[in-house]
């Protein structure tokens, strides 16, 4: 079971760092060609004003108007960081116990006896393990779609620019006819 959870935190660490910075992302942005970053680290390389500039990963062109926030990702690294803190060993400063449980409505790590305190009592509690990987799931149909809605977007974008390329190859070609 620790070995899972290693594996897990692992993989989570990996998705949740960004690739310029090498720390947890904050307010992760998402690039046309699939690539996150932390929203400062992508603004440093496109530069001030923003310009053109390649991915930092793949150097495919990245457009300064076509990034998208990934509030799902940031949601990773802040249980991501949760995570590390249950595991260095905090204490509830109330009780003195370890906080290894999440409450969803709060988002916050809680120990067993503010779960069940009045705070805590009617909300959804469980354990920090279990809601990192509901995260990480949820991290991944949120990208999966995002590719989905790129690739449907550039689609549209091909369709709607198609006319223009057609009229300027007829006209390229033959220029007495306009």
């Amino acid at each position: 079971m620790a070995e899972e959870l290693l594996t897990l935190r692992e993989r989570l660490l990996f998705q949740a760092t960004c690739s310029i910075c090498l720390e947890l992302f904050t307010e992760p942005v998402l690039t046309a060609c699939g690539h996150s970053f932390c929203g400062q680290c992508l603004a440093g390389v496109l530069g001030d004003p923003p310009r053109r500039s390649p991915c930092p990963q793949c150097r495919a062109p990245v457009e300064p108007g076509s990034l998208r926030p990934i509030r799902s990702l940031g949601d990773v690294a802040k249980v991501v960081r949760s995570l590390d803190e249950v595991e260095s060993g905090p204490r509830c400063p109330q009780h003195g116990k370890p906080l290894a449980l999440f409450c969803e409505r709060c988002a916050a790590l809680v120990c067993a006896f503010c779960r069940d305190g009045p705070e805590h009592r009617q909300h959804r509690v469980r354990p920090a393990e279990e809601a990192a990987r509901e995260l990480e799931e949820y991290q991944c149909r949120v990208l999966e779609r995002q590719s989905l809605l790129d690739s449907v977007i550039a689609e549209i974008q091909e369709k709607r620019d198609q006319p223009a390329v057609e009229f300027l190859k007829v006209r390229q070609h033959h220029p007495w006819a306009l």
